[in-house]
């Protein structure tokens, strides 16, 4: 796992909790919590009431590698709100993000929770 100094997690309260890329969300606060204080650069942005998110979108399919939303036809509107969304970027300052979370590697489905656990060495 490269070294990651800036994360930005996007979700939503109206996140779909049955969803295959679902996640126990206070898990995943501490977990980044846990980074900031490590000195990772973390946004936490709850999309519930943001009505622009095609940045976000657009963010997420510019790195090296694609979210998994894009294997099943999920529609960009939901990246965040009703399925969490994680950008992981090498440098701070980086505009295109190294890693992006949940996504496939191979035909495994790499999730938030266990993107964290690497991140921060746990796993």
């Amino acid at each position: 796992m490269h070294k990651i100094e800036r994360i930005e997690f996007y979700y939503s309260k109206d996140m779909d909790t049955s969803s295959e890329f679902s996640v126990d969300l206070d898990n995943v606060i501490k977990r980044l919590n846990d980074l900031s204080e490590k000195g990772v650069d973390v946004e936490i942005v709850d999309l519930s009431d943001i009505v622009e998110t095609a940045s976000v979108y657009h963010r997420a399919l510019s790195g090296e590698h694609k979210p998994a939303f894009l294997n099943k036809n999920i529609p960009f509107e939901d990246w965040g709100r009703k399925f969490p969304l994680l950008l992981c970027y090498r440098h701070a300052n980086d505009r295109v993000p190294f890693d992006v979370y949940p996504r496939y590697e191979g035909e495994r489905i790499i999730t938030i929770e266990e993107a964290l656990e690497k991140i921060a060495g746990t796993k």
